[in-house]
């Protein structure tokens, strides 16, 4: 099954949370932060700016989580992205 967006809507993948810090030490769950950012892999066809492979930015509480086959989606209007990281 794949995902379609409709208008400007963007699909993609939320990144998970770091297990590990850069120095090696294990973080608790507790202590896991989800970061506010994904990996576009579908965009509609009124998606002016985003593009499918790219890193994206998103405002914190908008957009859809929807699970399929083990893999979290995020669908999330354009307007609600705030950047492209390159």
């Amino acid at each position: 099954m794949t995902l379609q967006p409709l208008k400007d809507h963007i699909v993609a993948i939320k990144e998970q949370p770091e297990e590990k810090t850069a120095s090696g030490l294990v973080l608790p769950p507790a202590s896991k932060e989800a970061p506010a950012y994904a990996t576009v892999e579908s965009v509609g066809p009124e998606a002016k700016t985003v593009k499918k492979g790219d890193k994206i930015v998103y405002k914190d509480y908008s957009g859809t989580t929807l699970k399929i086959n083990d893999t979290e989606y995020f669908i999330i209007a354009e307007e609600d992205v705030l950047a492209i990281l390159k």
